[in-house]
């Protein structure tokens, strides 16, 4: 994948604003569910990036990863986006949709994207093993 595909038509120039180990990460095409990037989804950027917009005119936050399960089995349902913030170092935010009243300033934050990867991981490998216990629970019903 490439950046590019990603970040397209008005989000280009946000492109050479973006960590560079992010850009890279990216190509690796590393599986951290249940986070997504937008890859190959440049209608739910938009969507999540007005939606943003719209709740937060004055920031410079640019959505990157989010978790949508539709199971409810994270957040009922609701989404959950990662977002850089360009206007504080690159520290990356998260807004949950499910607590919107919050802002983005409210809920949790890293002080870089290599934090926030290296949480993700570990939230990812708890994630994927609860749903092969959850799966081998119900197979036995």
């Amino acid at each position: 994948m490439k950046i590019f595909d990603i970040y397209i038509q008005q989000f280009s120039e946000i492109i050479s604003c973006l960590p560079k180990n992010f850009v890279l990460w990216l190509d690796t095409n590393e599986c951290i569910e249940p986070w997504k990037t937008f890859e190959n989804d440049y209608k739910k950027l938009d969507n999540f990036f007005r939606i943003i917009q719209s709740n937060f005119p004055k920031s410079n936050l640019i959505p990157f990863a989010y978790i949508h399960d539709p199971s409810g089995f994270i957040n009922d349902s609701w989404p959950i986006v990662a977002l850089f913030d360009l206007k504080d170092n690159l520290k990356v935010r998260i807004y949950d949709f499910g607590s919107s009243k919050n802002s983005p300033w409210d809920n949790f934050s890293y002080d870089s994207f290599d934090l926030w990867l290296g949480a993700i991981r570990i939230e990812s490998h708890s994630y994927k093993e609860e749903m092969i216990e959850l799966e081998e629970f119900h197979k036995d019903i």
